[in-house]
């Protein structure tokens, strides 16, 4: 109990704005939507049994939501310093989410990154991909709104146009679908894909 005490007067000391419970509540909100995809139902423990050595991540939630109500919306977030500090690893993790077989937490990973630091080219790219590789009804549509979003902004990847040609062509916009192909190849000509684009594009 004692190392609690100190742990939390740490907290409260923080020049940090405290969102600890934030975080737990992601945890559980991502659990969820893994579980979700594979047909299991959510996670509701808020009790511990007699063999947990932690408290469930809920009664967490709630005890951490209670110390930073009584320290108040005081501190600083430093939300474009952590921008920042991740922007050089986030097209590796994207296109992880993209490719990996769990659409809900990855889902849930990009919206929720999304909400918290504002909507950048490169992720609403991230999102139209895991869209568009799922594929199932109206996906197609939803990727191509992404994708559309994504390339009109300055900091778009050359691969947003790739997802809006495919997508449009998938959708019976030829056109449309053709000149976004056209554009992915003039912006990336040494793309690992440009080849079987440039195919695509001659029949």
């Amino acid at each position: 109990m004692g190392v609690c005490v100190n742990r939390i007067g740490t907290l409260r000391s923080s020049p940090y704005k405290l969102r600890s419970s934030a975080i737990w509540s992601r945890i559980t909100e991502e659990n969820n939507a893994l579980r979700a995809d594979r047909g299991l139902r959510k996670l509701r423990k808020l009790l511990p049994d007699l063999g947990d050595s932690h408290p469930p991540t809920e009664a967490r939630f709630i005890y951490l939501r209670k110390v930073e109500a009584e320290a108040g919306d005081q501190g600083e977030d430093e939300i474009e310093e952590y921008r920042k500090a991740t922007a050089s690893i986030m097209p590796t993790v994207l296109a992880a989410l993209a490719k990996g077989n769990e659409f809900g937490a990855a889902d849930y990973i990009i919206k929720s990154r999304g909400d918290a630091l504002g909507w950048d080219a490169p992720l609403l790219y991230a999102r139209g991909e895991l869209y568009r590789q799922r594929a199932n009804p109206r996906d197609l549509a939803t990727a191509r709104g992404f994708f559309e979003q994504a390339s009109t902004r300055p900091d778009a990847p050359a691969e947003a146009w790739r997802g809006l040609g495919l997508t449009a062509i998938r959708l019976g916009d030829a056109t449309a679908g053709r000149t976004a192909l056209s554009e992915y190849i003039k912006r990336a000509p040494d793309a690992i894909d440009a080849k079987s684009i440039k195919l695509l594009l001659e029949n």
